[in-house]
């Protein structure tokens, strides 16, 4: 799976289009040749998941990790929503 930050340089440098998120689109408007357009397709809803490999269900410092990717999402998306 390509990560979400190559996306703009892929999309500069090619015929491709893209849907991202806009503080996505917006970083990188600066930085590459890309333009921000309002999708016709409006909100779509999505899950947002975590995996992991079994045995690391109870070390206690992947458990932190996941709590603090938990919460930094959870702040994120309060913050799109305000």
């Amino acid at each position: 799976m390509t990560h979400s930050g190559t996306i703009p340089y892929i999309v500069a440098h090619s015929d491709l289009v893209a849907i991202v998120p806009r503080r996505l689109a917006l970083k990188f408007a600066g930085i590459v040749d890309i333009m921000e357009v309002e999708s016709k397709i409006g909100d779509v809803d999505f899950t947002l998941s975590m995996a992991w490999p079994p045995h690391l269900n109870s070390d206690q410092a992947h458990r932190l990790l996941r709590e603090l990717i938990r919460q930094c999402s959870i702040d994120l998306l309060r913050k799109d929503a305000a």
